[in-house]
């Protein structure tokens, strides 16, 4: 289902942080966790990465951190290189050089996982 609560959230909170409201963003990020149907896995990764943009508009680069590691995990386990791509330019708009160089080597592994076996 694309449409539940647990999608509203997510779309609200990137509204927020778009449009340079942090405070509010946390707010909601913090209230307690949207109830509903279970979402597929990939929204929960969507939802990491979202999480570490809302806290470091907010300034709280640790807790930031935290959320791109996790994402970054998952979505290699799931193999989504885009939410990776996303943590990426996060991380890079924020200095978090070690966190984009841990991307960029998720990346690599997902590339080289789903490219074609070279024949010899």
């Amino acid at each position: 289902m694309l449409f539940n609560p647990f999608t509203f959230r997510e779309i609200e909170l990137r509204g927020l942080i778009s449009t340079g409201r942090a405070a509010e963003a946390v707010r909601v990020m913090q209230a307690d966790q949207v109830h509903g149907p279970p979402v597929a896995p990939q929204w929960h990764i969507i939802e990491r990465v979202t999480t570490g943009q809302v806290l470091l508009a907010a300034h709280h680069r640790d807790g930031a951190s935290e959320a791109f590691r996790a994402a970054l995990v998952a979505a290699e386990s799931h193999r989504l290189p885009h939410q990776v791509q996303r943590t990426i330019r996060a991380a890079d708009g924020a200095g978090l050089a070690e966190i984009g160089a841990e991307g960029r080597a998720v990346l690599q592994r997902l590339t080289d996982q789903l490219a074609p076996a070279v024949r010899r």
